[in-house]
């Protein structure tokens, strides 16, 4: 029985297990049992029972994601049979819900000057093991930040499958400016809108030395 990717911490629906007795003889089915406990037996309708040459009785079992990864045991049938324990191996995925995780969690673009533009990537991963649909993608804050580039919004990602999209930071005048993206988690942005510092000039003092050096290296010169 395979039971495919089950949800950490769910069940799995039922299999059902069919135990003929394929002997010209009674078979004598004293239990069954599983040697792991995220697979359970119920609705048993063969252990302490009798089945008739040709007969059958069934039994179900369940697979319960207990622990993250693939998971692997056998359903053991014991009866008065010469193979006894006759096993059915059972396996199944523990698998992590789909889940959304992002490059970045802050974006501080710094100083930008008015009139001009940056931008910054942001990458959304699907870090589970199950699918996962991507919220929309919305912005809130100063006008001067917009959402370029979005290719998440309304995606589903399966297991490691990426998107990515951009924020652009394009203030209109001076000062410190902020905004929220939300794609759950939250992107917190920020920027500054501020003109590019002035080249600093020479100091005077080491300029005025520089030419007094020239000056007294050519007197010391002509007096020569």
């Amino acid at each position: 029985l395979s039971f495919g990717d089950i949800e950490l911490g769910n069940d799995s629906a039922p299999q059902t297990v069919t135990v003929t007795d394929n002997s010209g003889i009674a078979l004598d089915i004293t239990s069954v049992l599983s040697n792991d406990s995220a697979f359970s037996v119920q609705n048993d309708n063969c252990s302490g029972n009798t089945v008739v040459p040709s007969g059958n009785c069934t039994f179900e079992v369940i697979f319960t994601a207990i622990s993250p990864g693939h998971l692997a045991g056998t359903i053991d049938v014991i009866t008065n049979s010469a193979s006894s324990p006759d096993q059915v191996s059972v396996d199944g995925f523990a698998a992590k819900p789909g889940k959304v995780a992002l490059s970045v969690t802050d974006i501080d673009f710094g100083a930008v000057v008015p009139g001009q533009q940056q931008q910054q990537t942001v990458t959304v991963t699907n870090s589970g093991d199950l699918d996962v649909a991507v919220p929309p993608i919305t912005l809130s804050g100063d006008a001067e930040f917009s959402l370029e580039s979005d290719t998440c919004t309304g995606v589903t990602l399966a297991a490691a499958s990426s998107c990515s999209f951009a924020i652009a930071f394009a203030p209109a005048a001076l000062g410190d400016v902020s905004g929220q993206v939300t794609v759950n988690p939250i992107i917190n942005v920020s920027g500054t809108g501020a003109f590019p510092a002035p080249v600093p000039a020479l100091p005077l003092l080491p300029l005025a030395l520089l030419i007094l050096l020239i000056g007294l290296f050519g007197w010391v010169r002509l007096y020569k």
